[in-house]
Order: structure tokens, then sequence, then C-alpha cells
């Protein structure tokens, strides 16, 4: 607080006021603690909303960020921003804004939770030729937003999205919204398990449905022979390989908005 008036009754009100020295301390708490995790850093902005201490959150650099609304990312973005995830499944008529935007900055990451919404990516890339890059949500028990991951379809709509042309597939992502009502330390660790077994079991179910997919598939003559051969199998390994280079790395894959 210590550029404000010299007196508190010059102050034009409302005002909401915070003290820099405490805000910069917890910006540094929270960065420190992601780089001893080893995990990217993506902090949320939408609570404050402003450039001053986006950069705070990153040590003075223009990090990567987390937003709720298109005109958060358009904001940020025209600050210089350039790697940008908006955090809020993507509804159609969002599809060209979020295209124009992801032409013009390194990395504009985007959320789906539905087929419907994948049709609508592939309608529009039919005409505009971008790929937009495209995280799978997971509802983890907030039940806000998310496929669920016990549900086969959820499995379904992932191994569709690996096969888009319209998407670079950049993995799984979630937010366990209901920690925000936690009241004890205990349940806030039980509901960060519950957010990464949801995570893990969704993981591992895509997983067995490629193997299972891949016993399945039909032997096939191979032309100009007599003798038969089985079709090439997509395995949980091949998959993951064929995936990798339109994924971000694993620990990108869990983050959190």
């Amino acid at each position: 607080m210590d550029d404000l008036p010299h007196s508190l009754d010059r102050l034009s009100t409302p005002a909401f006021l915070a003290d820099r020295r405490i805000v910069q301390r917890n910006c540094d708490r929270m960065r420190e603690k992601a780089a001893r995790s080893g995990v990217i850093f993506r902090p949320h902005v939408k609570t404050h909303k402003t450039i001053e201490v986006a950069l705070m959150q990153h040590g003075g650099a223009k990090g990567p960020i987390t937003v709720s609304t298109m005109a958060e990312a358009e904001f940020f973005a025209d600050a210089g921003f350039d790697d940008i995830t908006y955090a809020v499944p993507l509804a159609p008529d969002r599809i060209a804004r979020a295209s124009a935007l992801a032409a013009r900055i390194a990395t504009f990451n985007v959320l789906i939770d539905s087929a419907d919404a994948l049709k609508a990516i592939e309608r529009a890339y039919r005409s505009s030729r971008r790929v937009l890059d495209v995280f799978l949500k997971i509802d983890c028990g907030d039940h806000r937003a998310g496929v669920d991951p016990d549900n086969p379809q959820s499995v379904d709509l992932a191994k569709s999205m690996a096969k888009s042309s319209a998407i670079r597939f950049r993995g799984l992502l979630t937010h366990a919204g209901q920690s925000y009502k936690a009241r004890w330390e205990r349940e806030v660790r039980a509901i960060a398990r519950q957010e990464t077994e949801a995570l893990t079991r969704f993981r591992d179910r895509v997983k067995l449905r490629s193997v299972a997919s891949a016993q399945r598939r039909p032997r096939r003559w191979r032309s100009g022979s007599s003798r038969m051969r089985s079709a090439p199998a997509t395995t949980s390994s091949t998959m993951r390989s064929r995936q990798r280079s339109a994924r971000a790395p694993p620990k990108t894959a869990r983050s959190r908005c």
C-alpha cells in the first residue's frame, strides 16, 4: 500500500486495497512451491484481472496464465502474454474468437467437454483451417463442467479428439472447485486425492479401451500374397506415441485451472 494517497480521506470509494508486500510474498511462495514440485506454474488471473499482479505472479515475467473469459484472454494477450489457457469449456459461438486469438499468440489452449463441441470445432476448421490446442475437461467431483471419468462415452470422446485433424489434443485438465468449501486441511487433502484419482482412473480407462480395440481388429489379406497377416495393432504404447507430439508433457496434462 506504499502508493496510496497520504490520507485515506482522499481515497475515492468504493475501493479495494491490497498490501503490495503481502501480495508479492504470496506470489513468490506459490511460484517457488511450483518450482520445487517440478511443475509448470500457470496461475489464474480471474480474481485480480490486472497486468501488474500477473507480472508479480511470475516474478516480473510474462509467463503462462489461466483465464475464465475470452475478454480476459484478449486483454492479457494485448499486454504481451502469449501462453494462455481459457479454462472454461469452449462454447460454439466462441470458436471464431478463439481461433483469431490463437492466430496471434504462441499458445492458446481451450477446453471442451462434449462431442458437440468437438464437432463444432471441426466444422469451423473446414473453413478456417485453424487447428486449436484443446484439453478434455474431466469432472473430478465439482459437477459444474467436465466429462464423467467413469462414462464410456467420455473415453469415446477422448479417442475422437486424438484422431481429429482440427485440434491438437493437449491432454486432460480438471479443477476441484469443491475445495473452496473445505474448512480443514484434511478435507483439502481428501479432495486433492479425489482429483488425482479421477484423472488417473480416466487415463487408465482410455488405455484399456485402446488395447481392447486393437485386439478386436479383423485380420486382413496382404495384397499380392496368399498369406494372411494381422492388421497393425494400436496398443496403448503406440497410442501414447502418436499423441505425444500433440500433447503437452504429462505434468502439463494434469494442469489445474
